[in-house]
C-alpha cells in the first residue's frame, strides 16, 4: 500500500501533522503508525499532571486543523498572564499579555486521533510497530513487525527522543544531560487565579500552571537525588516544602523592596512522577525521504514551557512546506521539498536551546551574578519594548509563517478570558 507521507509516531506531534496534511486535501493518502492503541477520551475529574502549555500560535494551530473543539471545554484551561521571579533577590517579571492554555497530553492526543479518523484519505495503524525501512529510488519500503509492507515517498519520524526513524536512517544526535530532572504532580491551591507562575530557585525552577477549578500542575526542576527524596516523603511534608519553595522570602531585597508571590498549596491530589531532562539535537532534521519533528529532532529543558510548542512549530513549518510543494507537483520526499523546513526548525530550536542554557549559567552560585540576574529581571520588566520582545518570543510569533497552506483563511486570534 502506498502513502504520500507515512508518519511514525501518533503522539501529539505526529497526529497533529497528519491532521494538517489531511485538512489540505492535497495528498491522496497519509498513514499514521503508533505502537499504542488509539486513546480513549479522558474522563478523570482530577487533572493528569502530564500536561503541556500551549502558546497562542499552538492553540491557533489546533483550531486550524479542527481539534480544539474536540477537547472538553473545562479541560482547555487558560491563563492570562505569567509571573516570574527569583529566590535570591526581588527581581521579577510580570508578562501581562503572555497568555496561554494548559492541557493534558492525553486530551490533545485523543482529539488529534479522533480528528484523523474523520478523514477518508488517512490510514491509522495502531497498535503497530515498525520493523525496518528500505530506501529505494523515489520511495521507502516500510516493513511492520506483523509482516505487512508499505511504501511511501516520505517517512516522518515523530517517535520521540529515542526515535527508531532517526536511528534506522543513520541520523546522529548529540546529547547533553541537564543537572535537573522533573518532578510533576497535581495540587489544589487557595485563591486560584488564571495566572501561570515560575520561580527560579537555587536548585532549579519551579512552575505552577493553572488547570480547571482550583487545580494546578506542579513542574519542579531538581537535582535527581532531591527529586527522589521529594517523591517519597509524606504528602503533608511535601506540601510544606512546596509552599516553602514558592513563598520563602528572597535572601536580599534587591532591586526592589517587595517580591512576587503565588497561591498557597493546600492539597496534593495525584501521585508524584519524575523524569530525566536532556538537551538533544539531531545532526540533521531531514535527509532524502525522511524528516524528523518534535522530540525525535530535539529536546530541551522545560523551564519555559516551550518543549511541546517547539514541536508544534515543527509541524506547522513542515506541513506548510509539504503543502506548498504538493501544489506545484513536487515529490514530498525530495530534499528540495524539505530543506526549508530543516533550516527554519534548526534555527529556532538552536536559538531557544541556547537561550535556556544562558539562563541556567546565570544561576551559578556566585554573589555578583545573583545581583546582575535580578537587575536584568527588573530591567526587562520596566522597559516595554524589551518586555514585548520577550512576550512575542514566548507566544511563538517569530517561528512560523504568517499564513498556513492547509487553510484558505487563518483562524482569528483567541484570548482565554
Amino acid at each position: 500500500m502506498y502513502s504520500d507521507v507515512l508518519i511514525v509516531g501518533g503522539g501529539m506531534a505526529g497526529s497533529a501533522l497528519g491532521c494538517a496534511l489531511a485538512t489540505s486535501s492535497l495528498f491522496s493518502k497519509i498513514t499514521v503508525i503508533d505502537t499504542t492503541p488509539i486513546p480513549k477520551a479522558p474522563e478523570n475529574e482530577v487533572p493528569d499532571p502530564r500536561c503541556v502549555t500551549l502558546t497562542p500560535i499552538s492553540q491557533k494551530f489546533m483550531r486550524s486543523i479542527g481539534t480544539w473543539n474536540l477537547i472538553e471545554e473545562k479541560r482547555r484551561a487558560g491563563f492570562k498572564e505569567m509571573k516570574v521571579w527569583d529566590y535570591y533577590g526581588t527581581g521579577s517579571m510580570l508578562f501581562e499579555d503572555s497568555y496561554g492554555w494548559v492541557l493534558e497530553n492525553k486530551a490533545i492526543t485523543h482529539a488529534n486521533m479522533t480528528r484523523l479518523s474523520q478523514f477518508p484519505n488517512v490510514e491509522i495503524l495502531a497498535p503497530a510497530k515498525v520493523k525496518g525501512f528500505s530506501v529505494r529510488t523515489g520511495e521507502v519500503e516500510v516493513e511492520l513487525e506483523d509482516g505487512q509492507k508499505l511504501t511511501t515517498s516520505l517517512v516522518v519520524g515523530a517517535d520521540g527522543k529515542e526515535s527508531k526513524v532517526r536511528n534506522d536512517f543513520k541520523i546522529g544526535a548529540w546529547r547533553s544531560t541537564y543537572p535537573h530532572c522533573g518532578l510533576v504532580c497535581t495540587v489544589k491551591a487557595d485563591n486560584k487565579v488564571p495566572t501561570a507562575y515560575q520561580r527560579f530557585l537555587k536548585t532549579g525552577p519551579i512552575a505552577l500552571l493553572p488547570f480547571w477549578d482550583d487545580y494546578y500542575s506542579i513542574v519542579w526542576s531538581l537535582p535527581p537525588l532531591e527529586a527522589e527524596r521529594l517523591k517519597k516523603i509524606p504528602p503533608a511534608q511535601f506540601i510544606e516544602e512546596l509552599n516553602k519553595a514558592l513563598h520563602d522570602p528572597s535572601i536580599v531585597s534587591f532591586p526592589v523592596s517587595t517580591q512576587l508571590d503565588a497561591p498557597m498549596i493546600r492539597e496534593i491530589t495525584t501521585d508524584r512522577f519524575s523524569f530525566p531532562y536532556a538537551l538533544q539535537h539531531a545532526s540533521k532534521f531531514v535527509d532524502s525521504r525522511v524528516a524528523l519533528i518534535g522530540d525525535a529532532a530535539h529536546t530541551i529543558h522545560p523551564m519555559a514551557g516551550q518543549g511541546y510548542n517547539l514541536g508544534v512549530y515543527d509541524v506547522i513549518n513542515l506541513a506548510h512546506d509539504l503543502c506548498e510543494a504538493a501544489k506545484v507537483g513536487k515529490d514530498p520526499g525530495s530534499l528540495m521539498s524539505l530543506e526549508n523546513y530543516a533550516t527554519r526548525s534548526r534555527l529556532y530550536n538552536t536559538l531557544f536551546a541556547g537561550f535556556e542554557q544562558f539562563i541556567l549559567w546565570n544561576y551559578t552560585d556566585f554573589g555578583l551574578i545573583h545581583y546582575w540576574r535580578n537587575a536584568n529581571f527588573s530591567l526587562i520588566n520596566n522597559i516595554p519594548p524589551l518586555k514585548s520582545l520577550f512576550q512575542a518570543g514566548a507566544n511563538g510569533t517569530y517561528y512560523v509563517p504568517s499564513h498556513w497552506s492547509w487553510v484558505s483563511e487563518m483562524p482569528p486570534e483567541e484570548i482565554p478570558f
